[in-house]
């Protein structure tokens, strides 16, 4: 899947699920996007690569109502122009369970959880995964987010602000 303005859009009202297996997507505007309006988006992204893109590789988004469970197993989102892996809340809830994946080469950061805005809270695991050469830094928790490890990451410190990132081991 390439060259859209999002290779997969996830935008719904009401419960859904959504397996997405072996894919590429790349050199699209953002890779994966979920963002459900209301109800629960349960997702989850294996063994595929979402990378090259202009924004960010993967969005799991509860800024717009909804819940956004999102799991990330076996896979890469990196070189992409913002972050590799975002979890987001607002007005709903997300939850981003990363596990043995590649998140390398980012232009910001390869993993942020962004609970800056709303009252819901953004809670992120990362585990057994490779975060290196990011420019922004390995990862950043903002404002209402937990960013939580299974202490078993490969870290390697890139980029400028690499030391003032969130640690993550």
């Amino acid at each position: 899947i390439q060259q859209f303005g999002t290779g997969v859009n996830v935008a719904t009202s009401t419960n859904i699920k959504v397996k997405i297996h072996d894919a590429t997507i790349i050199n699209n505007t953002n890779g994966v996007s979920i963002q459900p309006g209301g109800g629960v988006a349960n997702v989850a992204i294996e063994r595929s690569r979402m990378d090259s893109n202009n924004g960010l590789g993967v969005l799991g988004n509860g800024a717009f109502g909804g819940t956004t469970f999102l799991s990330v197993a076996d896979s890469s989102a990196s070189l992409n122009g913002i972050h590799g892996i975002v979890g987001r809340s607002g007005s709903g809830y997300a939850l981003v369970t990363v596990s043995r994946s590649n998140i390398v080469g980012n232009a910001q950061f390869g993993i942020l959880a962004d609970g800056s805005t709303g009252s819901s809270k953004t809670e992120m695991v990362v585990g057994n995964s490779l975060i290196t050469d990011n420019f922004g830094g390995a990862a950043q928790a903002l404002g209402n987010a937990s960013l939580f490890s299974n202490l078993n990451n490969e870290i390697l410190f890139f980029g400028p602000a690499a030391f003032q990132s969130f640690p993550l081991r």
